[in-house]
């Protein structure tokens, strides 16, 4: 996550599962707006799944290197954008590697051994149920109806007010 010290290709580059691929969330957004991790258009999440050679229906399986933070947020948007077979690996990468289980380390060799796929294979769609904006909620909680549930992934401190928010002014994690 944004937040991690480490370079991020660098943590990649030193270990991961076997054929994994490296999503960059600041990378794979809308880069274009002042506010961090928005999803891209469709058209651009059709050129970074080309560029990972993840194709709609693909098996997707989500991790992270510590926590479910990134894996979850990674999931929804593979989710959002009609990936259909995505999943979230329920341990991490440390607890893996603590079951013995192999990993991989260096240049990625999926780069290396990956065909060149027809274009159909990345012909994504966007589920709009998985994402509403500020007029939906703002509606709901509006209407006298009440079957609907809101989530806030903030930490307790955050969604008090009485932690400081991560991001600097700018939108981007500090």
């Amino acid at each position: 996550m944004p937040n991690d010290p480490r370079a991020k290709n660098e943590v990649y580059l030193q270990e991961r599962l076997a054929n994994a691929r490296f999503f960059d969330i600041d990378k794979i957004a809308d880069t274009s707006l002042n506010l961090p991790h928005m999803l891209p258009s469709i058209s651009e999440w059709a050129d970074h799944m080309q560029r990972l050679n993840i194709g709609v229906n693909d098996v997707v399986i989500c991790y992270d290197d510590h926590s479910i933070l990134g894996s979850s947020r990674a999931w929804w948007t593979f989710k959002t954008f009609g990936i259909k077979n995505c999943w979230i690996l329920n341990t991490n990468l440390a607890k893996w590697k603590n079951q013995g289980l192999p990993v991989e380390s260096g240049e990625p060799k999926w780069q290396k051994n990956e065909a060149i796929r027809p274009k159909e294979d990345f012909n994504f769609s966007l589920n709009s149920q998985l994402v509403k904006n500020m007029k939906d909620i703002k509606r709901w909680v509006e209407s006298s109806q009440k079957n609907y549930e809101l989530v806030d992934a903030r930490s307790p401190g955050r969604f008090a007010g009485t932690e400081p928010d991560p991001r600097g002014k700018d939108g981007r994690f500090r």
